[in-house]
């Protein structure tokens, strides 16, 4: 357990025991209020004292409120919040550390569960942990995907997808073991619509990972992968940003706030592989580079690191529009704007970035088994 008053760093947060009303620029867990703002927290905010928790970098946290306020610290004054920390950064160390609480009335072994943390929370204890898969969808999976109709069902959590468009077939072919891989083959127009519940902006507190097992027959097109955003013009429609990542490259739009201004950037590589399955992926988030946003294509080692800082002192719009895997969507309800054609087997979200060796390691686990017969 690890108090330090005051002490402004980078990789900590300020945490009170409160147990009035939401104070301004925090979040309220239980009886935990931590604070988001770059704001004063020596000066006691909401009238409670703030403590700063330990270094995040070095492992995961669990804050609980001890109500006696009798936790002693080092600087000798009791408090109110107790902190655990892992001596590693792993999902592993984290799910004993949770079994080691003993937090539950009966004996539960959480291992990889996407209920853990709204757990925590509902009980009063904050955590920067999140589980690192939250969404999968497979289409050789009959439970992802059962063959026919426009449902795909997440096999992680409840965000199920929808096919859109009607120019899709179910496709299988044999790998070099001898498996039948079952996979979507979409085409001019048609793709893949995952539920969003926010913007692909990158910045250090929003992490994320997508990651997309293709058979890409356009390459020449420059096809959308994964897009956010309509496509018109940003002056006169009120999309507010526009995300799209291409075959091999990245574009970024922002329609500033009340004005008819807009800011972009755009990246683009010259990409030339034989048309086999290969794993797309994008991160985003982190304290690098303002919050990075990176591209791979299969392993590390033919990687595409592309990256920009986030207009993060411009007002732009939020919409929170859908996730759009194989084409750009646009306000007149066309699927236009270099669509994807070609064979969908898997997609994959993690709520963290994931490292360029999990990247690495994530590619050589599965590539094997997208590879097809001769």
């Amino acid at each position: 357990m690890i108090f330090i008053k005051y002490k402004i760093m980078a990789t900590t947060r300020p945490f009170a025991y409160n147990t009035g009303s939401t104070i301004s620029g925090t979040i309220q867990i239980g009886d935990i209020a931590v604070g988001e703002t770059d704001q004063d927290y020596s000066l006691s905010p909401g009238g409670v004292t703030w403590w700063m928790g330990p270094d995040e970098d070095l492992g995961y946290i669990i804050a609980l409120p001890v109500p006696e306020g009798d936790q002693p610290t080092p600087v000798e004054v009791d408090a109110y919040i107790e902190f655990y920390r892992t001596s590693e950064k792993s999902d592993e160390e984290f799910f004993e550390l949770v079994n080691q609480l003993n937090l539950t009335a009966t004996t539960f072994n959480f291992d990889n569960d996407y209920l853990l943390k709204p757990f925590l929370n509902n009980n009063g204890y904050w955590t920067n942990w999140s589980p690192s898969l939250i969404a999968h969808y497979n289409f050789n999976d009959t439970d992802s995907y059962p063959g026919t109709g426009t449902d795909v069902y997440d096999l992680k959590g409840s965000s199920d997808a929808t096919i859109s468009g009607s120019s899709f077939s179910y496709e299988s072919f044999t790998n070099v073991n001898g498996d039948t891989i079952n996979t979507l083959y979409i085409s001019g127009g048609t793709g893949i619509v995952l539920p969003n519940t926010e913007e692909v902006i990158p910045s250090t507190a929003n992490t994320k990972t997508y990651v997309f097992w293709i058979k890409l027959i356009n390459k020449s097109d420059n096809p959308v992968i994964l897009s956010q955003g309509f496509t018109e013009s940003a002056y006169f429609d009120r999309s507010g940003f526009k995300f799209q990542f291409y075959f091999n490259g990245l574009y970024r739009m922002f329609k500033l706030a009340d004005s008819f201004g807009s800011s972009s950037v755009t990246t683009s590589a010259t990409v030339v592989l034989p048309v086999v399955y290969e794993m797309f992926t994008i991160t985003l988030g982190g304290p690098e580079v303002a919050g990075q946003l990176k591209m791979y294509q299969n392993s590390t080692n033919n990687l595409l690191d592309f990256y920009w800082t986030s207009f993060s002192n411009q007002k732009y719009e939020v919409l929170n529009t859908p996730l759009y895997v194989g084409y750009t969507y646009n306000t007149t309800g066309n699927n236009i704007n270099n669509p994807l054609k070609g064979n969908v087997v898997e997609i994959l979200i993690y709520n963290k970035k994931l490292s360029p060796q999990d990247i690495s390691n994530l590619f050589y686990e599965k590539y094997i088994t997208y590879v097809p017969s001769q």
